[in-house]
This record gives structure tokens, sequence and C-alpha cells, in this order.
């Protein structure tokens, strides 16, 4: 019986049906590491799962066979993905993803309408500014032509570094680092720690850079929090639990339907699978049930399009199935 360590070790065993090991384990070079699969094939050789697609080959003895090695792509080839957002002027979808093996998101990558290919934007572990490995939601800020992240980091009181910081990452359009905007201070214990973002969207202002951010954070998934574009200062907050809106607890969040007042589209967490419709006050205008209406499991992020051929719908990140879904809003 053969066994992959899913570990940094990237290495192969074999093993009898008592437990026993045939041998030491055998290290693959395999940069992004294998996954959870490994099986014996009629003539002996033995193929195990490489990110993100690979396939790859060893002889009976586990000796490595590079030359039968397969990559076969399916879809965009993204890893992982976990937060997206529209690019109205540059119109294509945005996507934070994981990068080879890493368990992080690691990249944001642009994606045409059309769904049939990718370009990385972000390298979200460049040294400096980052490396940036907690990332989750996505949000495009179309009046400035920035990409913002929100960033999940350890907090304080260890040492500051950027693994730790928690607030909202901006990036021009093109890739490079731009800002980094510190999450409201939270309540000690610790002293100095800040609250941690997990879900994010953005309301324009009147004019340039005048809009705000909303938030969710740990800790609080049924408050919706208003944020100072430039300063991350709390400007106000709703508790989406405590309105006609009922929401237990946000799993997702993205501004929507422009055209007849600023609203928000909100999908609770799991178990539940309510998704609501309310103003930006709490007011709940309509809900549907996104597992059986849209065949949903676990949205982790939802994006919304306002402008061009693609407007009235909103995109989705779903689950560890690595799907991007759009759906158009009748």
């Amino acid at each position: 019986m053969g066994l992959s360590f899913y570990d940094p070790t990237a290495s192969l065993c074999t093993i009898d049906f008592d437990g026993v090991s045939a041998g030491a384990p055998v290290s693959v070079a395999a940069p992004d590491g294998i996954g959870e699969g490994v099986a014996r094939l009629a003539d002996g050789r033995v193929v195990a799962l490489g990110y993100p697609q690979r396939l790859l080959f060893f002889d009976a003895s586990l000796n490595r066979l590079t030359a039968s090695d397969r990559n076969d792509v399916i879809g965009l080839g993204l890893n992982l993905p976990r937060g997206i957002a529209w690019d109205g002027p540059g119109g294509r979808h945005l996507i934070s993803h994981g990068i080879g093996g890493a368990l992080q998101v690691g990249a944001v990558s642009a994606v045409p309408p059309s769904l049939v290919s990718s370009t990385q934007l972000v390298d979200l572990f460049a040294i400096p500014p980052g490396p940036y490995p907690q990332t989750r939601s996505l949000e495009f800020l179309a009046d400035e032509g920035l990409i913002a992240l929100a960033h999940r980091g350890q907090g304080a009181p260890l040492p500051p570094s950027p693994s730790r910081f928690r607030g909202i990452l901006l990036y021009d359009s093109g890739g490079a680092f731009v800002d980094a905007i510190d999450s409201p201070a939270s309540p000690p214990p610790p002293p100095g720690n800040r609250l941690r973002p997990y879900a994010l969207s953005y309301v324009p202002g009147a004019t340039t850079g005048t809009g705000e951010f909303v938030a969710v954070f740990s800790g609080s998934p049924q408050i919706v929090y208003f944020l100072d574009r430039t300063t991350g200062a709390v400007t106000g907050s709703v508790n989406l639990s405590m309105t006609t809106a009922a929401v237990s607890s946000i799993a997702a969040i993205t501004r929507f339907d422009a055209g007849a007042g600023d609203r928000l589209l909100v999908f609770e967490a799991s178990p539940s699978s309510r998704a609501v419709i309310t103003h930006l006050s709490g007011v709940k205008q309509a809900e549907f049930d996104y597992r059986t209406t849209l065949g949903l499991i676990g949205p982790f992020d939802l994006g919304t399009i306002f402008a061009g051929p693609t407007a009235s719908r909103f995109s989705v990140v779903n689950g560890d199935g690595g799907e991007l879904m759009v759906f158009e809003v009748k």
C-alpha cells in the first residue's frame, strides 16, 4: 500500500496491511508539494497527485519517471480560490487564490468574462512588502482603480511583521503594492491588537477617494462595519441580527443593485444557506436560499458586476471545489 505525506517533506512510502514500512520514505522532487492521492497501476508503476493538477509517476521501487509525468489542467488552474471581485474598467474578474501546494492565498489573477484563461497580477508572497499569507475576501475600488484584500494576520502582541498585519491591502490594477490600512483596534486583551477582517465590500463616495469599506470581522459575524476609505476608522455599523434582515452569521457580502440605490447582498454562513438583500441600514428587501436556488454549497466570497454587457450579474467563489460561478439577476 502506498502513502503520500501531506506535509513539506513531499515524500512517499510503502507499507503492508499490518502498517509495517517496506523502507524509508522517498523524497519527491515536487516544489509545489504532493497531494492526498496515490495509486498503483497494473504495470507496477505508482502515480501520486501533485499541485495544482499534476500526475507524478514512479516505478515499483518509487524511483521517479519524470518523462511520464502529466499536467492536465482542468479549468483555469487556480488552486484554492477564496476571493472574487469585478474590475469594471478592465472588464475582468479578479480572483485571489493559492500558488502551487501552498494552503494560503498567494496571488490575485485576472480572468476574462469568457472564463477561458487567467493572468496573475499580484504576488502576495513578494518581499517586500509581504509576505501576506492570510487574505480572504477581495474587492475592486472602481473609482480609484485599486484592488483591495482583507488580510487576517496573527495580530499583536508579537513583533510586527507583514504576516501579522490585520487590515486592508491595496494594489493598483497592474498588481503593484499601494498601501496597507490597519483594521480598527479591538478591545484588549491583548493590548494593541486589531480586528480580524474576513468579508469585504466597498461603497463609492460622491467623489473619488471618499467611499467607505464595508467589512465583517471575526468575533462579530453578524455586524457590518463601515470604514473610512483613508484611515480605516469606523464611521458606522449595523447589527444585521437586530434588523428585519435577521442575519445570524455572515459568510460573504457585496454591494448590490446600485441602480435602485445601494444595497447589500449577504450570504449567511453554514449550516444556513440564506441569501438576504438589505438596504445599508439593514432593512430586508428580499431573501432566497442559495443552496436550493443556485446550487451553492459553501460560498467564500461575492462580487457584483455593475456595468457593461454583463451588468446585473454577480459572481461567487464556491467552496473547496474551486468553482467560479456567475449568476444573472432577473
